[in-house]
């Protein structure tokens, strides 16, 4: 079985479908940030701290994502994006409910 970009299970036999995982993370991309709703780029969301190949994204714009300051962005400090935002499972979470 194989694994979607969103972290779900897919029934294929033999291996993932790379143009399906493709199709998918446009689909998350395309639904804009999950916090403002504009135009997104992909957050890999970490798993016990660590990023892994088959992790799932979130959507998220530039400045939630990466060019934010302390608070605003995922990367400038982790901490403060989830007290003001929700934890990255919080926000995959309302992804997963679009």
């Amino acid at each position: 079985m194989g694994q979607r970009i969103d972290g779900s299970a897919t029934s294929q036999q033999g291996g993932d479908n790379e143009g399906d995982l493709c199709a998918d993370a446009d689909m998350v991309a395309r639904q804009g940030c999950i916090i403002c709703s504009r135009p997104a780029e992909l957050h890999h969301v970490r798993r016990n701290g660590r990023l892994r190949a088959r992790s799932p994204v979130i959507p998220l714009c530039p400045e939630h994502h990466r060019i934010g300051g302390h608070g605003v962005a995922v990367h400038a400090g982790r901490r403060s994006f989830e007290a003001a935002f929700g934890s990255e499972y919080d926000l995959l979470n309302k992804v997963k409910q679009r």
